[in-house]
């Protein structure tokens, strides 16, 4: 349970009540507290006993302004007071000037800041410093608080008798990991289900458990970076009511969290507002938030009866026209992402001027081309996808922030972003510079933050662009695999293999050759005659022409061919081949 921090001090003294504030907001990064401060405008419009009756230590900023004509001038305010450290309640007195607070009998037997009759406006700023700290440290100790730290990153995570999956285990490493294998074998159902126990809701279908399975489960850990151990978290399908847990269960992750599914859909949690209830007659919370691909654009809203929409993301079009024209606004962390995550690409988007469509009354926000303005609606899949996913990142920091801001919280410092086939649309171009680029935006948002990357793809040009950033510290690669008829999950080593066509021919890949699969079949026959001890002229000759038909003239098999060719009879200029 929570403890309350309550802090009465006059109006005139706002500038200590922020140095104090300072070290309360610490403190509350590390402890589970809640903060409340108290001037006289408040005490005198709200009865003060109630104020104090929810309270678990007071801390009193004393001075001149606090005691005469402040809060302690009325007499109704001292007596609950003096009842209060009568009973043994935890009170903290920070002297500020000199004043008569010791005329207040009761004041006296209270533990005073800083200590042996000094004042804390006399002290330089290195001794103020180190006094409110120690009240801090005093208060730890008063209130009994135990560390709480915010646990963000995922760990740890498994899958236990879930869809076709028997067992599947997921250790992630801290920054990126990225996640290979076919088509069908459950690579987009891991990532739905780590949405899904990172946030509480499902970002589409649910997933349901293999009915062969005695005990169908999900379990996972939530994790501060670099900490060894955690608790497994284990939640186990409900036969009866033919359901997984409701998400008010189980720990949810501290972390934002942002999944970009392969569909253009997206889904987002921010921990700060998913504990924010929502107001009445609303019942929808902050947090989380499914978007399909329009919502994006269009925004989400909840219908109220009688009323106008109560709306919880304004949406694209709306935010980006609005941010544009406002000074102080989002707009320069949207526009800086954008430029991020296209300047390797070759084309580096740019937003542009609002713009008007025949067949929309609204403003539409545009980017800027050699050729025009191009309305952000009418962009290539690829462009509304990466703008997309720039917005989005940018409202759900600046949301962030504003609730942090609202509830007293200091702003989180993890974030985890789950991207479902990070190439899909991407020219490959696109494809070789996203994930590099997505690396190095958190700059943008602050120092501090640290993101971690869930990524599945079928992208060799994708795997090739990690080789200069990989770090076999922070990062992994995973394979989904069949063995034995069953699914399985394996770390690999990430080996830099250079050209992509290495890429495909690699064990994340699993091809044979990186060609089309008549040629691969041309080849091999070519190889299996190569290897027979008596190749029959016909066969040579047919197969010659058959790769004649289907090889380029500059091949790299060529060589070996022709040599083995000429051996054997078969000497065609035809193919105008260069070897």
């Amino acid at each position: 349970m929570k403890k309350i921090i309550s802090v009465i001090y006059s109006s005139n003294d706002e500038l200590w009540k922020n140095k104090l504030d300072t070290h309360l907001r610490v403190l509350k990064t590390n402890y589970p507290i809640e903060l409340e401060y108290w001037d006289e405008t408040l005490t005198r419009q709200n009865n003060f006993e109630t104020l104090l009756s929810h309270a678990s230590t007071i801390i009193l900023l004393t001075s001149g302004s606090f005691l005469d004509p402040g809060i302690m001038k009325s007499e109704k305010i001292r007596n609950h007071l003096k009842m209060k450290q009568e009973d043994g309640f935890p009170f903290f007195n920070v002297v500020i000037d000199r004043c008569e607070w010791k005329k207040y009998r009761w004041m006296r037997d209270i533990k005073i800041f800083p200590a042996n009759d000094r004042l804390l406006s006399n002290l330089d700023e290195e001794e103020c410093e180190r006094t409110l700290a120690d009240l801090a440290s005093s208060l730890i100790d008063t209130l009994g608080l135990k560390i709480h730290i915010r646990k963000g990153i995922l760990g740890y995570f498994e899958l236990r008798g879930v869809g076709h999956i028997d067992t599947l285990i997921f250790e992630p490493a801290n920054r990126l990991n990225l996640i290979t294998g076919d088509n069908g074998y459950g690579k987009s159902m891991l990532l739905e289900c780590i949405w899904w126990a990172l946030s509480g809701e499902w970002a589409q279908s649910r997933v349901f458990p293999n009915e062969n399975y005695n005990k169908p489960r999900i379990g996972f850990k939530l994790m501060q970076k670099n900490e060894a151990h955690s608790n497994l978290e284990q939640i186990f399908f409900d036969f009866e009511k033919l359901k997984w847990p409701e998400n008010t269960d189980y720990p949810k992750s501290s972390a934002l969290v942002m999944y970009a599914r392969a569909d253009g859909s997206f889904a987002l949690w921010d921990p700060v507002k998913g504990n924010i209830p929502p107001p009445p007659p609303g019942t929808l919370k902050g947090s989380p938030l499914v978007f399909k691909k329009w919502d994006v654009f269009d925004g989400i809203y909840e219908p109220i009866d009688g009323k106008s929409n109560r709306y919880l993301c304004n949406g694209m079009i709306s935010d980006w026209i609005d941010w544009q024209k406002t000074s102080g606004s989002p707009f320069d962390l949207l526009t800086e992402i954008i430029r991020i995550l296209s300047e390797y690409s070759g084309e580096p988007l740019k937003p542009s001027t609002p713009v008007r469509i025949f067949d929309d009354s609204r403003l539409m926000p545009s980017l800027e081309y050699p050729y025009g303005k191009v309305p952000v609606i009418h962009a290539a899949s690829s462009v509304q996808r990466v703008i997309s996913l720039a917005y989005l990142l940018a409202w759900l920091w600046t949301e962030h922030l504003t609730a942090c801001e609202k509830t007293r919280k200091t702003p989180y410092r993890d974030m985890i972003l789950i991207l479902d086939e990070a190439e899909s649309h991407l020219h490959p171009k696109w494809q070789r510079s996203i994930i590099p680029s997505l690396l190095k935006i958190k700059e943008y948002f602050t120092p501090s933050l640290d993101i971690q990357f869930i990524i599945s793809t079928h992208s060799p040009l994708l795997m090739a662009s990690l080789e200069p950033c990989f770090d076999e510290i922070s990062d992994s690669i995973f394979h989904m695999e069949m063995k034995n008829g069953k699914i399985e999950l394996n770390p690999q080593i990430f080996l830099k293999h250079g050209r992509v066509d290495h890429w495909l021919t690699s064990d994340t890949f699993e091809l044979n050759y990186a060609r089309s699969i008549e040629a691969e079949n041309a080849i091999r026959k070519a190889l299996d005659i190569q290897s027979s001890e008596t190749p029959d002229r016909e066969d040579v000759k047919k197969i010659h022409n058959e790769l004649c038909r289907i090889l380029g003239e500059f091949d790299s098999f060529w060589p070996r061919w022709i040599f083995f060719a000429e051996q054997h009879g078969v000497n065609d200029d035809s193919c105008n081949i260069t070897t």
